[in-house]
Parts: C-alpha cells; structure tokens; sequence
C-alpha cells in the first residue's frame, strides 16, 4: 500500500510540473498535458477526486482548462453509480417537488431546508459535504420575499448571493456540479420581446440584485453550473400566487388584479422534473453543456388572467363555490414596495436545443393538477 501511494504521489508530482509549465496555455504542452493527466486518472487510487480538487485550488488555472480538467476526470468515471444529490432549500416549492419527485429516478437525496444547513456558512457546507459525499448539488434556496428585501437587502444578497457563491466553491472543491434557479426579475421588463440568456440585465428590485449577483458568483465560482432562469412559479407546496387567489377569491365576490404585466406562470413541479432529469443526463453523460438557461411554462398571461383561470378551474373542480369577478387594474393602482417588470416573459429556444429529449410544457394543465391536489388535501382532511 505504501508503495502505490508513493507511486501515486510521484504521479502528481510529474503532473504538477507539468501544470506549472503551461500556466500560460502554450500549445507545445498539450500534449505533455494530456499524457500526465491521462496516467493520473486512471490511477484506481487518484481517481477519487483528491487531486483534482487540489488542482482547483491553483488560481492561475483558467475556467477553460478548469472544464478541460473536468472533462477528462469523468470520461473515466463509471457514470451509471448512483446519484447522491444534495438539495438544499427542500421546503420551498421547487425544493419539495425535487424531493417528491426524486425517488422516481432512483437517486439518492440528502434533503435540507434553512433550519438544517445555513448556505451562508461555508464551514457548515463543506462539513456536510465531507460527511455525505454527493455526486451533485441542487440550490433551491433562496431569499424569496420580493418586497421585504427592499429593506433588507443585505440579508437577501447573504442568501441569494454569497450562500450560492458558498455552494459554488465547495462544489468546485469537490468537482461536482451546482444546478441553480434564477428569476426573470433580473431583467428591467422595458421590452415587448421575449429576453434571450445574453441579454443585457438590468434588475429594478433588490431581490433580483442578489439573485443576479448570485448567477455571476456561481459561475466564477464553479465552472460545472446549470441555473435555470424562471418565473411567476407557483405549486402545491409553499406559498405562491395561486394561494393567494383562492384565499381572497373564497372571502369575496370580487377582486381586482393587474393586468398590464405580462410574463409565463411556471409549475414547481416542471421546474423540479427539469433539475432532475439534467441529473440524470449528467449521471449516463458525466457531463453538460454548463451554463444559463431560461426555463418557463409555455403560455404567455397577464396577471389577470391567470388569476381568472384559477377561479374557473377552482369553481369547476370545487375548491370554490362560485368563482369571484376578476376585475383587471393597472400596475400604478396596486402599488408595491418593489417595482415588477412589465413585459418578463423568456426565450426558452436555448434550453429546448441544448437539452433536446427534455420538453416545455404548459402551465395550464399544471395549474389544474395543482388545484385538483388542493381539494384532494382538504377532503382528505390535510
């Protein structure tokens, strides 16, 4: 045993000179390069990740030789070994939907909601992750009170900035991947086309200052990331918009909602079955094509009438007696405490593309099982 180690140290050792060598990437030791790394990979003792996480930790390595590195380290990884996802913010909507829907594809999830791994504290992250070994993980926490974060934007960045960027640099540390949810708030909403990933950002809001900080972070971080951008998500676990108007809808004969914003409702469920299946693409692929992506139901609404689709599916399946008149305003008349873009709706061409066997779906009939499961719940006395 002493005897592979210290073949295995003299290993690194020769790779290390040579790494050192082509800080610069000069093409005369590509081939020197691939020789070293190949001879490290396939060593059954090396190939446990330990070398590569030290190779991440020198900081003249570029993010392409970094992919590089990676790519190499899982095309001789068996892929087909089951999958450990660490998901944090298990609670939330997508969250729960991730740990609902995950069985289903045979992996194996250690689930935490904000009382159980603070992603704020880096310490606690990489203890959690020395103790449970993941193959990947998965970010669903987040900062998500839009308005509230107006007055407390140091707490929201502390979530939706530096726990992302803490998350992102352990992962590095081990060579796995984050995915990651984004929002459409980081766009101003100053258009009347559907945004594409390069699209200049312009957040109006605190809450999609941190979330931008937090895709930027993530990605100078950690070069295996997928974040999916969303919007308007709403489901059958946590708090969302569709609660909201079957509480209101129930106590009333008429509301009032706005109509002059547009965007694409999306289901937490279709967001947690999108998270899941590229898990298991990267599990049969070992790798993705990392990057951003935008993510969102087919079917663009308005606020109002998304909410007058809800009390007819509502009505219809009974959650409510008799569906309230929906009344559509103007923005300027149900003021908030954060400005919401007016036109969010985003070009999902990419995603379709890059990830062909996955599909978009439309939220309405989404929006029917949602409401169909709450009536379930209530005459099952949950």
């Amino acid at each position: 045993c002493d005897d592979v180690i210290a073949q295995a140290c003299r290993t690194a050792g020769r790779l290390t000179k040579v790494l050192l060598r082509i800080k610069s990437m000069n093409p005369l030791y590509c081939v020197a390069f691939d020789h070293g790394l190949d001879t490290l990979i396939c060593s059954p003792l090396i190939r446990t990740k330990f070398i590569i996480t030290e190779l991440f930790k020198l900081s003249f390595l570029n993010k392409t030789f970094k992919t590089a590195l990676l790519k190499k380290t899982f095309a001789n990884t068996n892929t087909t070994s089951v999958m450990k996802i660490l998901l944090t913010g298990c609670k939330g909507q997508v969250g729960w939907e991730v740990n609902r829907q995950a069985p289903a594809y045979d992996f194996d999830v250690v689930a935490k909601d904000s009382s159980a791994l603070d992603i704020t504290d880096i310490a606690a992250i990489r203890a959690l992750v020395a103790e449970t070994t993941p193959t990947i993980i998965i970010n669903c926490a987040a900062y998500t009170a839009v308005d509230k974060a107006e007055t407390d934007e140091a707490a929201a960045y502390a979530v939706n900035a530096l726990g992302v960027q803490n998350l992102g640099v352990v992962a590095a540390e081990h060579a796995i991947p984050v995915l990651h949810i984004s929002t459409d708030y980081i766009f101003d909403g100053n258009t009347t086309t559907a945004y594409q990933e390069d699209d200049k950002p312009a957040p109006t809001g605190a809450y999609g200052r941190t979330k931008l900080a937090g895709e930027q972070l993530l990605a100078q971080a950690n070069p295996q990331f997928i974040t999916l951008r969303t919007s308007w998500v709403f489901g059958i676990e946590g708090n969302n918009f569709v609660k909201t108007m079957l509480r209101i809808g129930a106590a009333n004969d008429e509301i009032s909602v706005v109509a002059d914003q547009f965007g694409c409702p999306t289901f937490a469920g279709h967001i947690a079955r999108a998270l899941l299946d590229l898990t298991k693409q990267y599990q049969q692929k070992g790798e993705l094509p990392w990057g951003t992506y935008h993510f969102c139901d087919a079917g663009i609404t308005t606020w109002h009438m998304f909410a007058t689709t809800i009390m007819a599916i509502a009505e219809d399946v009974g959650v409510l007696q008799k569906a309230p008149k929906v009344k559509p305003i103007l923005t300027q008349d149900y003021p908030t405490a954060a400005a919401r873009p007016t036109y969010s709706v985003m070009d999902t061409s990419a995603f379709t593309t890059g990830f062909p066997t996955l599909t978009i779906n439309s939220w309405h009939a989404a929006l029917r099982e949602m409401i169909q499961a709450i009536h379930d719940n209530k005459a099952n006395g949950n």
